[in-house]
């Protein structure tokens, strides 16, 4: 995992900075989604369309910036981020189930449990499986 470890000590705040932003944005779409279309949609509807915005707004953010792909891959990165991103919504559902309903852990300590996990997942994902690319890690 030497590649990880230089993730980790050359890029780390680089990659937060992005992370920040991403959820700044994904905050704001959300907001602005439901204002303006909660007397026309239903709320899960709201929530997946900017749920797949703020996904998309992330995958690109750490392409063009962090990862700095060929855009030649675009597409299949696109596919592999969206996966991941299932991947990591089950993930945190079970874990987060776990954590609330079987540990009885309160919900607010349990939601910054799992984001750590969530955080660690994110990471390696995009390292191992959507930007998996030697030449990534400059």
């Amino acid at each position: 995992m030497k590649s990880f470890y230089n993730f980790t000590k050359k890029n780390f705040l680089n990659y937060l900075i992005i992370g920040l932003i991403n959820t700044i944005f994904g905050y704001f779409i959300g907001v602005f989604f439901f204002i303006i279309f909660k007397s026309k949609l239903s709320l899960i509807t709201i929530v997946l369309f900017s749920s797949l915005l703020s996904i998309f707004f992330s995958f690109c953010m750490y392409k063009i910036f962090f990862f700095k792909t060929k855009y030649k891959f675009f597409f299949n990165e696109l596919i592999k981020s969206y996966l991941s991103y299932i991947f990591i919504i089950a993930f945190n559902i079970i874990l987060m189930y776990f954590l609330v309903k079987i540990i009885n852990i309160n919900f607010f300590l349990s939601q910054f449990i799992s984001n750590i996990f969530i955080i660690l997942l994110s990471i390696y994902m995009q390292l191992f499986f959507i930007f998996k690319k030697k030449s990534n890690l400059k």
